[in-house]
């Protein structure tokens, strides 16, 4: 053999002797712990709820000639309130709100080659539990 081979060899046995020496420390280490751990919780952790509902996220826009579909990701435990106006985030002209149980909604009757804004807040089903405030879009029909 080549003196590196002999002395690779001799550094894995002294080694190996060192975690022979730390493998019956290891296991005894690791059993106590396992026993200390509960299924339990420890007191004070409670499960926490928060007190407003996220806003609506990827919330997108179809537009066709006179109408959009509007989709957004769902939210648990709660219902939408839909805003749409022919203006830009002022909410004030030709506006029209719509109560929804679903992510999704399309909108006819719209004009043509005109800008809208839309927003929509998820309402909570717990009282408890503020509505969030609201996502806002805007897009051009066709």
């Amino acid at each position: 053999m080549t003196r590196y081979l002999k002395r690779n060899i001799n550094k894995t046995k002294f080694y190996m002797k060192k975690l022979k020496h730390y493998i019956p420390r290891l296991f005894v280490v690791m059993a106590s712990l396992s026993l200390m751990t509960s299924c339990e919780e420890a007191p004070g952790i409670t499960e926490e709820t928060p007190d407003q509902l996220f806003r609506p996220v990827n919330l997108s826009a179809s537009a066709g000639e006179n109408e959009v579909t509007l989709t957004w990701s769902p939210i648990k435990n709660a219902t939408y309130f839909l805003e749409i106006s022919r203006d830009s985030f002022e909410f004030a002209i030709d506006v029209q709100d719509f109560s929804l149980d679903e992510a999704a909604c399309t909108i006819g009757d719209l004009w043509n080659e005109s800008r809208y804004s839309a927003r929509v807040k998820a309402v909570s089903a717990v009282p408890a539990i503020k509505d969030s405030e609201y996502k806002q879009i805007t897009f051009v029909t066709k």
